[in-house]
Parts: C-alpha cells; structure tokens; sequence
C-alpha cells in the first residue's frame, strides 16, 4: 500500500557556499491482488449463471476471466458468468490481474464443481394377464436411464418382485404394481425417479369341466351352473352339440324330451387382453327311456293249436326286450321267439315284456294277456239196446263217457 516516495539527501555548505540536496525517488508500483480461490458445487442440470466474482475473495477489480479446465455450459468472460448445462463437467476459471514491472501478475481461481444430475430415464408400463410365469425385466419398460440404481415395490400386491435383479414374476391374484427405479444424486443434485408399470389383467376362470346322466323322460330344468365347479361369474353360455330339449342361454338351464339327445354346453368367460378367453364344458348325457309299447289281450280256445305272437297283442313297443311268462300254466311258451301256444287245461296266462332302461333310466314293461276259456267236453258217443217193453228208465249219462256236467 506504499506510494511512490521522494528523499532529499542534503549536505549543509560552509558560508558562503550553499547547501546542496539531492533527491532519491523510489516509484512504487501496487502489487495487483486477484483475490483468495474459491469454489461452488452445482449439479449439471442447474439453469442458473454462477457469478465467478461471488467465489473468489478480496479480489480487484479490472482483472480478466479465462477458462483453464472443464467442458460444457457457458463461460462468459467478460461478465464474468459461467452457466452450467447437462454433461459440463467440473470446471476452473482464472482471474488475471497483470502487474506494473517489477510487480508480477496476480490470479486467482473460481473452480465449479459440477456433479452431474442422474437420470433414472423415462417411466413405462406393460400389461400382462396375471396367469403369466414370465420374469419381467423391469428396465425393459423404462428407457433411457443410467445404470446403478435401485428397483423399489411402491404399489401392488402378489407375484414375485426381486429387487436386486430388477425383475417381476406374476401370480394368478397378483394385482396392478409400480416399481420405482431410484438414482441417488450427489448433492446438490436430487435423487431422479422413474416408475414401471405393470398392469396386471385377471385371467378369467370358467370353472372344471362337469357332466350330469338324466333320463330323456326327464321334465325338471337341469341347471348348467350346478354341473361346473369353481367358476367366475359373468360368462355365457352357449350349446355346442345336441338336438331337442329346452336350452335357456339366459339362465343357463336345459331341461330335457322325449329324444333329445345328449348335449353339450360351454360356458365361456371373455378374458382382457393379453388375457385369454376361459371355457368350461357341461355335459348332459341322456339316455332314451325305453318304451315296452301298451298292454294287449286276447282270447283262444284251450284247443287251439296255433302258436300266438305274443308281439300282436302288444302295441308300440321298441325291439330288444324279453318275454316272461308272469301267470296262468299250461300250454307251451316260447321266450326267445315270443310265442305261446295253447293247449287243453292251460289257463288264461299273462306274459310281460321288458325292457331294460340305462340308468337314471327305469326299466319298461307292457303286459300280453291270452284268455283262455276251455273248450267243452260232452263225452264220447255211446249205446245201448233194449226191448221196448222194458219198464226200466235208462241213464242216458250212463251210455257216452266221459262228458263234462
């Protein structure tokens, strides 16, 4: 802080000489001060110019800014202002004074250190049916992120999240989830986010396959429901083989008739995609009731030797069944061909026809009745010879033989 100085050096002269000076000048020149170094941190992603003259101390002014190390952002030497961008890295700034010689130049140095700001990239979803056993790779759903973070579960239940791995497996159950990819900033840059999404559909369930055995004479409502197990409401149901009956999509019965033939129904649930549509089958398997036609009569003499089909009496009746003699004796009953044949003494005799019905199907009878009425035996002829002056009365049931009373 001295200034230029001025010394007089004087020698007194003796009377009359005079005193006599001279002058010694020392020129001072300031030593320039650029200031004390000082630094910031910022993060990359920062919009704000850093005033250089705010980190350096003590400084003078009139010095100049260079930029001595570091890339990126915006270095603005004559107002001294420097503006990060993404990317810029650490940089120094040198303030110069220049000294007057023999003074030297001063600097001092304004450092920015700039971390960057981690990116944990852009979020994503996908949507899977929760019936999926595929591992999902969560990194597969966000995009343009930076390695070396961290996978968190935020929301959702079900399925297998491993966190090291950064993958998700669903469950049948599972529910939508969001997993939250973490950076961890260096301050003062801020921990970066990015969510995956994983939407998770329920794949629908039709229920197990069932079956029921009725009798085509059957007249109750054979309700589908009952025949699946386990199923979800809100499907439909449709026939997919089958004739006659009473189908009833709406309420999801059938109810069988005469010759309606085993039937088939599948009771469909629409899935969202990526789910799949689910089915399930109900079988009414039906069995035809058998029908031994309607019960017939007629009337022989116990002297007929005609062989009666038994077959004639009965009316409607379908083939396949068998004959059984069920009263009366005599006479000669053939089962196999469905005849009988009369003969004297034989009584009215009844004979049934069954036929075996499936099950739940009952068996089917018609009944063939043969009224027998005996033919009339007034003896055999006879004789005698008398006198006609005999007086004594003959028994005339004394002469034929053998007739009935």
């Amino acid at each position: 802080g001295a200034t230029t100085s001025t010394f007089t050096y004087t020698l007194v002269g003796t009377a009359p000489c005079t005193n006599d000076t001279s002058i010694a000048t020392v020129t001072i020149n300031p030593q320039p001060n650029a200031g004390a170094d000082g630094a910031t941190t910022v993060c990359d992603n920062s919009v704000a110019a850093i005033n250089l003259f705010s980190l350096i101390t003590g400084e003078q002014a009139g010095g100049t800014w260079t930029q001595t190390s570091g890339t990126g952002g915006t270095f603005n030497a004559g107002a001294g202002t420097y503006t990060p961008a993404p990317g810029a890295t650490t940089s120094t700034f040198t303030y110069t004074l220049v000294g007057t010689a023999p003074c030297t130049n001063d600097t001092s140095i304004a450092t920015v250190n700039i971390n960057p700001q981690p990116n944990a990239g852009a979020d994503g979803a996908t949507t899977v049916c929760d019936n999926s056993v595929a591992a999902i790779n969560l990194f597969s759903l966000i995009t343009g992120e930076q390695a070396g973070g961290t996978w968190t579960q935020t929301s959702g239940t079900g399925g297998t999240f491993n966190a090291g791995a950064g993958t998700y497996t669903p469950a049948p159950g599972a529910t939508t989830s969001t997993f939250t990819y973490t950076l961890t900033g260096v301050a003062p840059c801020t921990n970066d986010t990015s969510i995956a999404t994983v939407n998770i559909n329920a794949q629908p369930n039709a229920g197990v396959d069932g079956n029921t055995t009725v009798c085509d004479s059957s007249v109750a409502p054979i309700n589908l429901f009952s025949l699946i197990t386990g199923e979800q409401a809100g499907g439909t149901w449709t026939q997919t083989s089958g004739t006659g009956g009473t189908f009833n999509a709406g309420a999801g019965t059938f109810t069988p008739a005469p010759g309606a033939t085993t039937s088939t129904f599948t009771y469909t649930l629409v899935g969202t995609a990526p789910c799949v549509n689910d089915t399930s089958v109900a079988t009414i398997n039906i069995n035809a009731q058998p029908n031994a036609g309607a019960d017939g009569a007629t009337t022989v003499c116990d002297n007929s030797v005609a062989a009666i089909n038994l077959f004639s009496l009965i009316t409607g009746e379908q083939a396949g069944g068998t004959w059984t003699q069920t009263s009366g004796t005599g006479g000669t009953f053939n089962a196999g061909a469905g005849t009988f044949t009369p003969a004297p003494g034989a009584t009215t005799s009844t004979f049934t026809y069954t036929l075996v019905g499936t099950a739940p199907c009952i068996n089917d009878t018609s009944v063939a009745t043969i009224n027998i009425n005996a033919q009339p035996n007034a003896g055999a002829d006879g004789a005698t010879t008398v006198c006609d002056n005999s007086v004594v009365a003959i028994n005339l049931f004394s002469l034929i033989t053998g007739e009935q009373a």
